[in-house]
């Protein structure tokens, strides 16, 4: 339970014209805001078994 509280309030959502920071996971809070391709990718899984597809999807397409 307290992963996928974490997990949730990872996840940020930016408008789609924000190019400088997208949708997608901080990878350190709260000591740094970033967002690293690895973390994200890797957390995918996680969204996924949580049933958020929808966050799952424009964090993959936004890589793609």
């Amino acid at each position: 339970a307290c992963a996928t509280h974490t997990l949730s309030h990872m996840l940020v959502d930016m408008p789609s014209n924000r190019k400088a920071h997208p949708s997608g996971l901080w990878a350190g809070l709260p000591w740094f805001f970033q967002q690293w391709s690895r973390d994200e990718l890797v957390s995918l899984y996680a969204l996924m078994l949580e049933g958020n597809y929808h966050a799952s999807k424009k964090i993959l397409l936004n890589y793609l």
